[in-house]
Protein backbone atom coordinates (compact mmCIF):
# COMPACT_ATOMS: atom_id res chain seq x y z
CA UNK A 1 0.00 0.00 0.00
CA UNK A 2 2.68 2.33 -0.91
CA UNK A 3 0.57 4.48 -2.66
CA UNK A 4 -2.54 4.72 -0.29
CA UNK A 5 -4.35 7.86 0.74
CA UNK A 6 -5.32 8.35 4.17
CA UNK A 7 -9.30 9.98 4.05
CA UNK A 8 -10.16 11.24 7.19
CA UNK A 9 -13.75 12.64 7.77
CA UNK A 10 -15.22 13.75 10.85
CA UNK A 11 -18.45 15.84 11.36
CA UNK A 12 -21.87 15.91 12.70
CA UNK A 13 -24.77 14.38 11.84
CA UNK A 14 -28.21 16.37 12.38
CA UNK A 15 -32.10 16.53 12.26
CA UNK A 16 -32.69 18.65 8.99
CA UNK A 17 -35.91 19.76 9.95
CA UNK A 18 -34.64 21.05 13.68
CA UNK A 19 -30.87 21.47 13.10
CA UNK A 20 -30.77 19.31 16.13
CA UNK A 21 -28.03 17.07 16.41
CA UNK A 22 -28.84 13.16 15.80
CA UNK A 23 -27.07 11.52 18.39
CA UNK A 24 -25.71 7.58 17.83
CA UNK A 25 -26.36 7.99 14.05
CA UNK A 26 -23.99 5.48 12.24
CA UNK A 27 -21.83 6.84 9.39
CA UNK A 28 -19.76 3.94 6.89
CA UNK A 29 -17.80 3.99 4.39
CA UNK A 30 -19.91 2.73 1.56
CA UNK A 31 -19.21 -0.84 0.70
CA UNK A 32 -16.85 -1.16 3.43
CA UNK A 33 -17.25 -2.01 7.45
CA UNK A 34 -15.22 0.87 7.61
CA UNK A 35 -17.40 3.18 9.70
CA UNK A 36 -18.24 5.09 13.35
CA UNK A 37 -21.05 5.93 15.45
CA UNK A 38 -21.82 9.65 16.57
CA UNK A 39 -21.63 10.68 20.05
CA UNK A 40 -24.55 11.93 21.73
CA UNK A 41 -23.86 15.63 20.57
CA UNK A 42 -24.20 13.82 16.73
CA UNK A 43 -20.41 14.05 16.21
CA UNK A 44 -18.66 11.27 14.19
CA UNK A 45 -14.60 10.56 13.10
CA UNK A 46 -13.80 7.98 10.44
CA UNK A 47 -10.58 7.36 8.63
CA UNK A 48 -9.11 4.60 5.95
CA UNK A 49 -6.69 4.01 3.61
CA UNK A 50 -8.46 2.19 1.24
CA UNK A 51 -10.22 4.30 -1.63
CA UNK A 52 -13.75 5.03 -1.17
CA UNK A 53 -15.18 7.66 -2.31
CA UNK A 54 -18.77 8.27 -0.38
CA UNK A 55 -20.06 7.88 2.87
CA UNK A 56 -23.76 6.37 3.85
CA UNK A 57 -24.96 7.77 7.04
CA UNK A 58 -27.95 6.49 8.53
CA UNK A 59 -30.53 6.50 12.19
CA UNK A 60 -33.89 5.16 12.94
CA UNK A 61 -36.41 7.22 11.85
CA UNK A 62 -34.23 9.02 9.08
CA UNK A 63 -33.82 8.75 5.63
CA UNK A 64 -29.97 7.23 4.84
CA UNK A 65 -28.06 9.67 2.91
CA UNK A 66 -25.05 9.10 0.87
CA UNK A 67 -22.27 11.76 0.95
CA UNK A 68 -19.63 12.03 -1.26
CA UNK A 69 -15.98 12.67 0.36
CA UNK A 70 -12.78 13.33 -1.37
CA UNK A 71 -10.35 10.32 -1.63
CA UNK A 72 -7.38 10.89 1.07
CA UNK A 73 -8.54 14.28 2.27
CA UNK A 74 -9.55 15.45 5.33
CA UNK A 75 -12.75 16.81 5.36
CA UNK A 76 -15.61 18.41 7.70
CA UNK A 77 -18.86 17.40 6.80
CA UNK A 78 -22.28 18.02 8.40
CA UNK A 79 -24.71 15.61 7.76
CA UNK A 80 -28.64 16.91 7.59
CA UNK A 81 -30.80 13.72 7.96
CA UNK A 82 -34.15 13.85 6.81
CA UNK A 83 -37.03 12.37 9.34
CA UNK A 84 -38.79 9.39 8.01
CA UNK A 85 -41.85 8.81 9.63
CA UNK A 86 -42.66 5.04 10.31
CA UNK A 87 -46.37 3.35 10.44
CA UNK A 88 -47.07 0.63 12.41
CA UNK A 89 -50.16 -1.68 11.96
CA UNK A 90 -52.52 -2.12 14.88
CA UNK A 91 -51.51 -4.67 18.01
CA UNK A 92 -53.70 -5.34 20.77
CA UNK A 93 -51.73 -5.11 23.99
CA UNK A 94 -53.07 -7.60 26.85
CA UNK A 95 -53.06 -8.53 30.26
CA UNK A 96 -53.20 -12.53 30.87
CA UNK A 97 -55.23 -13.43 34.25
CA UNK A 98 -52.03 -14.89 36.02
CA UNK A 99 -48.34 -14.00 35.70
CA UNK A 100 -46.72 -16.85 33.68
CA UNK A 101 -43.89 -16.57 36.52
CA UNK A 102 -45.20 -16.80 39.25
CA UNK A 103 -45.77 -20.67 39.49
CA UNK A 104 -42.26 -20.51 39.33
CA UNK A 105 -41.82 -18.05 41.62
CA UNK A 106 -43.73 -19.85 44.25
CA UNK A 107 -41.18 -22.97 44.78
Amino acid sequence: MANAQRTRIFGRVLDAATLEPVPFAVAVFKGSNVGADADSSGRFYLETNRGYDSLVVSMLGYRSQVVPVSVGATDEIDVELMPDAMELGAFTISRPNENPALPSCAK
